[in-house]
């Protein structure tokens, strides 16, 4: 530091050199800039003081928001550990998405619901990982969505083919009307269409439903047998008159 017999020294020399008059105007033009410097450097750290406040506010009724909580964002510790996170380059959206992918881990959980607090979400060991957690779940979310897609696609296009092993199986072949209706549901709306079934049978669905649900199930395998004889005579009947019919053809 300048002693203050060294600084009259050099005022004199000053003096001497340029006058009086001179000296004293260029230190008002010092002093002017100083005071202005002074009054702007304090005005940025208001400033920065005051957006750094609302950045916390924000920060903090998210979180509050998110969980249920009153943490008071004007916490010193709260404070001090975003400020950490803002200077290493994190943002405040940061901060809500690491509330949100915390809260649907923990939030129903007794046991992890106590670590919802900024000590813990906000920690520089932990911070990132747990937005890390946000942009993976988002990855995962994205490829399930593609492969649902891809096998909606899948299906749609497996509807529209007519599986030969399918609908060879004759309706008669099957000993019960639930065993048939289970064959037929592992069929696609174009195999039911072609696939060569009595109208009878089909209406047959709701009554047989209505039985097994009252637990009427003998008489519902009874009049499904019923239905099934019928239309076995009606259908070998009419095998017989198209095979009478290609036979006077021939």
């Amino acid at each position: 530091m300048v002693s203050r017999t060294t600084l009259v020294a050099k005022h004199n020399r000053l003096v001497k050199l340029i006058g009086k008059e001179a000296v004293n105007k260029k230190l008002s033009e010092f002093y002017t800039r100083q005071l202005k410097k002074y009054e702007s450097d304090k005005e940025l750290a208001h400033s920065r003081t005051t957006s750094f406040v609302e950045q916390c506010k924000e920060i903090i009724s998210h979180l509050n928001a998110e969980i249920g909580s009153k943490y008071n964002y004007k916490s010193k510790a709260t404070q001090k550990l975003i400020k950490a996170r803002l200077d290493e380059g994190f943002s405040v959206e940061d901060f809500k998405k690491v509330h949100e992918v915390k809260s649907f881990d923990w939030l129903d959980n007794p046991e992890m619901r106590l670590f919802l607090r900024p000590a813990t979400l906000y920690r520089g060991s932990k911070f990132e990982g747990y937005l890390q957690e946000n942009n993976i779940r988002k990855v995962k979310s994205k490829a399930k969505r593609e492969k649902e897609a891809e096998i909606r696609k899948q299906k749609a296009e497996e509807g529209k083919i007519i599986r030969t092993e399918v609908v060879q199986k004759k309706w008669y072949e099957f000993k019960t009307y639930q065993q048939l209706w289970s064959h037929v549901a592992k069929m696609n709306e174009k195999e039911i269409t072609s696939y060569d079934l009595p109208e009878e049978l089909r209406n047959l669905q709701a009554k047989y439903l209505r039985l097994k649900f009252t637990k009427q199930t003998d008489q519902a395998e009874r009049i499904f047998r019923q239905t099934v004889e019928r239309n076995m005579k009606l259908t070998i009947a009419k095998d017989k008159t198209i095979r009478k019919v290609d036979v006077e053809e021939k």
